[in-house]
């Protein structure tokens, strides 16, 4: 009994070593197993963090590019654009540090700024040329007989057609060969409902960092041989502007544009809100000219500000009475198969939506043929933002979208 009674005692205390040794390890895996499990935490922070970091500035890009800030995350991929040698290249810090007219999205690839004061920009091949063909196809199979071709004093000499307007009375045939001289100067149109070119609209959007009910409908307009000429300015008069009165036509004016007018009634085309006039102009050539049809600035630096300071550091709205300036050299664009042309007609309404007669502008009589897309763009939702009833008699493009 002695000794089954020691051999017992010596196995237990055996188990009890067992045991103890069996605790012990299983201290160790569960310290080790905290161990791993903190580390794992500490991994999953970080990499926590560094995907909420990701997606706030996937986010951040994302609402850039819907409101025109940016350009899309797919532009990287697109070869840069280089500027164009022929026109000058300036730093875009004058122009950022105004704070007269609207801001353009200055990351936009291939912008360029060619002159200050007016500011005018432009963007080599803002259009593909497979995009401009598709332009021109749908325009050119809408776009209505040239005047030059159809007009006539019922002669028999070519032109209007039949002989009726010989027996109409000399007022009347006065009247119709104005609207003939004014359709010679101002080419043959077509407008485009909104939804017929929705791809344009949103890329001069995010050109102009503008919304697409800021946008005027879509013109494009075709200049033949002699067509062109005359001074144009993109923002729009008030219909009660000593311009377009005919008892204070020719008279002196210190609002000749109806400023004022439009800072305390504003107009129909905007909702009658203050100070809202066309502010941003974009034109896109459709096809490359060899010789005509350039668009030339020849007004900058004639209109000055008040008492003759810089009409750009003391803007005043246009008097006929006031001096003018010593003109600059005239600046021409030439036409170019998918270039964009960017100038503002006005300042913003912030800045009391002032006319700037410094913009003015004349398309060059044509000698080849040219085709040139027209977007204003208006500082404030426009009225009339899609439609071919702006000008029904003008036709519209085809329903396929391009």
């Amino acid at each position: 009994d002695d000794d089954e009674g020691g051999w017992g005692y010596k196995r237990a205390g055996q188990i009890r070593e067992q045991i103890e040794k069996l605790e012990a390890l299983e201290v160790s895996l569960r310290v080790n197993e905290l161990a791993h499990q903190a580390a794992m935490e500490i991994v999953d922070y970080q990499g926590a963090k560094k995907h909420m970091k990701a997606e706030i500035r996937a986010r951040a890009a994302l609402e850039k590019i819907k409101h025109g800030d940016m350009r899309p995350l797919r532009a990287p991929l697109v070869p840069p654009i280089k500027p164009h040698k022929g026109y000058p290249r300036l730093a875009f810090d004058d122009y950022t540090a105004d704070t007269l007219f609207c801001k353009i999205n200055l990351e936009y690839p291939g912008l360029q700024l060619i002159h200050e004061r007016p500011y005018i920009f432009i963007v080599r091949d803002f259009l593909t040329q497979d995009e401009c063909d598709g332009l021109l196809a749908k325009a050119g199979a809408k776009l209505p007989p040239s005047v030059l071709a159809t007009t006539d004093d019922g002669d028999g000499k070519g032109g209007r057609k039949g002989g009726g307007a010989r027996s109409k009375s000399k007022r009347k045939r006065r009247e119709m060969r104005k609207d003939d001289e004014r359709a010679k100067t101002k080419g043959t149109s077509v407008v485009a409902l909104n939804e017929e070119v929705p791809v344009l609209r949103r890329r001069i959007g995010s050109l102009t960092n503008c919304r697409e009910e800021q946008l005027q409908y879509t013109k494009i307009t075709r200049y033949e041989d002699g067509q062109g000429g005359g001074d144009q300015l993109d923002a729009t008069a008030h219909n009660e502007a000593d311009c377009y009165n005919p008892q204070r036509q020719g008279a002196p004016s210190e609002d000749y544009y109806g400023d004022r007018i439009i800072a305390e009634e504003g107009m129909w085309t905007t909702f009658e809100t203050p100070c809202v006039n066309r502010y941003c102009s974009v034109f896109i050539h459709l096809n490359s000219c060899e010789e005509g049809g350039e668009t030339s600035f020849a007004w900058m630096g004639k209109v000055k500000g008040v008492e003759g300071a810089s009409w750009y550091e003391q803007p005043m709205s246009y008097a006929t009475t006031a001096k003018a300036g010593k003109p600059e050299p005239k600046l021409s664009i030439r036409p170019e198969r998918g270039l964009a042309l960017i100038h503002f007609p006005c300042t913003t309404p912030a800045t009391s939506g002032f006319i700037d007669f410094n913009t003015t502008y004349t398309s060059e009589p044509a000698v080849d043929e040219k085709y040139l897309v027209q977007q204003h763009i208006y500082a404030d939702k426009h009225q009339i933002s899609n439609t071919s009833r702006d000008y029904p008699h003008k036709g519209r493009l085809s329903v396929e979208e391009r």
